[in-house]
């Protein structure tokens, strides 16, 4: 019987006749809307793993408190929305999803850039670079791998680092 229906399959159904046979398919099978809720949990149990739910849960715990809170503040029955920072993932107010920001996104400027921004030469940004003590600091500079070698990095900045030598250059035009 499994080789007849096998053989079933391979057959070319004509487009006029391919309705009819997919509903009968349909009817053989059992649907899906017929189930019962502890089937249906066993089924999504075999698909999805208990860290994914746990997230699913955690997200729509979330996304209700902050409905709750806006309501509440919508009502005047509540202040202005605060969010409470802990380390207790099961505490914790939002959901925290993993957020990937590309390193050049964060860091646009090369050391040549900076000097063209400014308006100054290259050898004094890379002075006032190493005055402000910049480089290093996560905040301002990261040197991003471009090969395979350890050696082949650009060192790049950020609008934070391109707004402290802006600062500095004023504070050192206003001392001359």
């Amino acid at each position: 019987m499994a080789s007849e229906s096998q053989a079933d399959l391979n057959k070319s159904v004509p487009l006029s006749q391919g309705l009819a046979k997919r509903r009968s398919n349909q009817s053989a099978s059992q649907p899906l809307a017929n189930v019962g809720e502890d089937r249906l949990r066993e089924i999504l149990g075999e698909v999805i793993d208990q860290r994914v739910s746990e997230k699913i849960v955690r997200l729509e715990t979330s996304i209700n408190r902050m409905v709750d809170h806006f309501e509440a503040v919508r009502r005047g029955e509540a202040e202005d929305s605060a969010l409470r920072v802990t380390t207790d993932m099961s505490a914790a107010d939002i959901a925290l999803a993993g957020i990937h920001l590309p390193a050049e996104e964060f860091y646009p400027h090369t050391t040549e850039m900076l000097a063209d921004q400014l308006s100054i030469k290259l050898h004094i940004v890379q002075k006032l670079i190493k005055q402000l003590e910049l480089k290093g600091n996560l905040e301002y500079h990261r040197a991003i791998k471009t090969g395979k070698s350890e050696k082949s990095q650009v060192q790049k900045y950020s609008d934070a680092a391109l707004q402290r030598l802006k600062d500095s250059l004023k504070v050192s035009s206003s001392v001359d």
